[in-house]
């Protein structure tokens, strides 16, 4: 083994099995003499095809993953990528085949240089575990199904000694690591286990948005059989109702339309062509009205977006790493939630590649998880700052902004390419307000604050 990835634990322990927990267990798998993985479903990781899992809320949904998603997925699973699409992700063009409705306007369509990947829940983590048993070359990550941890074991010095846990082996057990990786998702408990403990808690930061989407699988039109295009809609504030079509399979389109508490939520397929017909671009309802759904509709619900702040911590719980919606819930609507927890994993790999001792390694991941967070959080409104380059905005753009801003990134594509790498996670909002300087030293009339 290289010194790079040297054994540094003798064991970590991971909780929960989904795209978090398996990302997590790709990061620690080099770097532990055991990763013991703890699932609360009775569900067999290795089964020889995608199936659905009874807890993971959004486990018959599809997945559009952005491009640091990509990115960090590659990264932990090198070649991953090509192995989604073979068994059957699709993907699309940014944004010449990715047909994008937003600001008010139909944005230009132009190679900018990325993907879009739309891949089915069960067949994400279908892949991702396979991956993963493939890198685990000493057999060396073990996974306990059925299990359900119950608590923390803390030494007085506050550093995390292992989990209390039930199974039908036992309804109490030890299971001891010196690395917990807090995987369980928006449900998780580890406020709870922290008081138990009595170790402080982390604050939280909440924003209400009563965000919900109603998703229907439709037979695609022959015209559009075997094309990877999506059309997505965005609503225009105050505006609140969106959609979008991604392709799954060769001959099926999974389309999704969204909106808040005031929107009427839409419960039959008849009703989901009506709500689609409102939108402000007609495009989505002119594709799926002649189609056959071949799903019924099926709801998600987010009221709330939860950041639990582990990074502000003044001492965290050392060897306790919160990943994915254990760390922060983000608004489900942008497709933020799996790049988010890869990313966080793919920080944590590179961090267990440099660091020495458990207290700097879980303040500093706690920091970089952190980061990845504040990239995607509230991510509109910051854009809506950028743009205006105000800090202290509290309304979407207005009007006028809009048109400034839409007309440009028509005429200047570079400007468009960072807006939506932006979107994308793979650029910090602040490039934008980078780029006006920099047009403003190079005396090109930009945009200013109205």
């Amino acid at each position: 083994m290289s010194e790079q990835s040297k054994v540094q634990f003798d064991r970590a322990i991971i909780l929960g099995g989904s795209i978090g927990g398996l990302a997590a267990a790709a990061a620690l798998h080099e770097h532990c003499e055991e990763v013991v993985l703890i699932e609360k479903d009775d569900v067999d990781f290795l089964t020889p095809q995608p199936t659905l899992r009874r807890g993971v809320p959004q486990s018959g949904q599809l997945h559009n993953i952005v491009g640091r998603g990509q990115q960090s997925l590659e990264m932990l699973f090198p070649g991953i990528l090509d192995s989604l699409q073979d068994a059957g992700a699709k993907t699309a063009n940014v944004s010449e085949d990715t047909h994008v409705f937003e600001l008010g306007h139909v944005m230009p369509e132009r190679n900018l240089g990325l993907s879009l990947l739309s891949v089915k829940r069960p067949v994400l983590e279908y892949v991702v575990r396979q991956a993963l048993e493939k890198l685990a070359t000493h057999s060396n990550v073990q996974v306990l199904k059925n299990t359900q941890a119950t608590g923390l074991i803390v030494s007085a010095d506050h550093r995390v000694e292992g989990v209390a846990a039930k199974s039908p082996r036992s309804q109490s057990e030890t299971i001891l690591g010196g690395l917990i990786v807090d995987a369980t998702g928006s449900s998780t408990r580890a406020l709870d286990w922290l008081k138990a403990c009595r170790h402080d808690i982390p604050q939280l930061e909440k924003r209400r948005f009563d965000q919900w989407y109603v998703s229907t699988v439709f037979k695609r039109p022959k015209t559009y059989e075997e094309q990877s295009d999506f059309w997505l809609t965005f609503a225009t504030p105050p505006k609140s109702r969106g959609g979008l079509i991604s392709p799954v399979d060769d001959d099926k389109w999974y389309v999704s339309v969204s909106g808040r508490a005031n929107d009427p939520v839409p419960r039959t397929i008849e009703e989901v062509k009506a709500y689609a017909a409102t939108l402000e671009d007609p495009t989505i309802f002119e594709l799926i009205k002649p189609a056959d759904a071949i799903s019924s509709p099926h709801r998600f619900t987010r009221t709330w977006a939860t950041w639990r702040r582990y990074d502000l911590m003044p001492q965290p719980l050392s060897g306790f790493l919160p990943i994915g919606d254990a760390f922060a819930a983000l608004n489900p609507l942008f497709g933020q939630g799996t790049s988010i927890a890869s990313w966080q994993a793919a920080e944590l790999s590179a961090l267990l590649k440099n660091q020495e001792g458990v207290d700097t390694l879980t303040s500093t991941y706690l920091a970089r998880a952190a980061q990845a967070c504040n990239a995607a959080w509230d991510l509109g409104k910051v854009v809506d700052n950028a743009i205006t380059r105000s800090d202290t905005s509290n309304d979407s753009l207005s009007e006028n902004e809009r048109k400034i801003f839409t007309s440009l990134l028509f005429k200047d594509p570079a400007l468009h390419r960072l807006y939506v790498r932006v979107w994308h996670l793979l650029e910090p909002v602040e490039s934008l307000q980078t780029y006006y300087d920099h047009m403003a030293q190079q005396k090109v009339p930009y945009i200013t604050t109205v």
